[in-house]
């Protein structure tokens, strides 16, 4: 599903068992992409890229859970592209490949003529990172449709998760468009002025009741 204006491409497709969001992210004038989070059926994630007409020129993580990550080393077999995580992930979320390159928050990701900007959202796990193009903010596990992500995890930090939020994301101007990571809300995606209403995890303006929220 394309969501996306004109100068960007930001191709959304739902694969897998645990209904990932898989990103398609291209410069419409080099027909350059990466692929966020490859995941579960490689083959349909080379023939979406194929149909769209654009060639695959990185893998970007938007953190290093198995689920999101467990397409990476066969895509990597016909795509010797570069691999970019946060690099604050715990290594053991870290994908067993070649070429894995670290960013660090406030970096930019450049893909054909056009850049992002990454932005660390630690919580969900340590090296969680949104990416930001204009209006587009690609957010993978650190917000849902009226959700965010888990915080009960090994090395996950509700805390942490709490300060993403409010702290970097909700700080974005109101017409950000929220591409999530799963699909478990209500719709594929929303304005952040429309979650800033919805998001029961937005609407815990304490951290304590967000940790209550969160927790239970």
């Amino acid at each position: 599903m394309n969501h996306s204006p004109k100068d960007v491409l930001i191709h959304q497709a739902e694969i897998g068992p645990a209904e990932n969001f898989i990103y398609f992210v291209g410069d419409p004038g080099t027909r350059q992409m990466a692929i966020v989070d490859p995941a579960w059926d490689v083959p349909q994630i080379r023939q979406t890229a194929a149909k769209l007409g654009y060639e695959i020129q990185a893998i970007w993580l938007t953190h290093g859970h198995h689920d999101h990550t467990n397409g990476v080393a066969e895509l990597l077999e016909s795509h010797p592209v570069p691999v970019y995580i946060s690099r604050h992930e715990a290594p053991k979320f870290r994908p067993d490949v070649a070429g894995i390159k670290e960013l660090e928050d406030g970096d930019n990701l450049q893909i054909g003529n056009m850049a992002f900007q990454v932005i660390h959202t630690p919580g969900h796990s340590p090296g969680g990172q949104c990416f930001l193009y204009g209006s587009q903010l690609i957010a993978g596990d650190t917000v849902f449709i009226d959700g965010c992500g888990r915080c009960d995890l090994p090395d996950s930090d509700v805390k942490a998760m709490y300060n993403s939020i409010h702290h970097r994301v909700m700080k974005l101007p109101d017409e950000t468009i929220i591409y999530p990571g799963h699909n478990y809300g209500p719709k594929p995606s929303d304005t952040l002025a429309n979650q800033k209403q919805s998001n029961r995890f937005m609407l815990a303006t304490t951290e304590e009741r967000f940790i209550k929220e969160r927790l239970g």
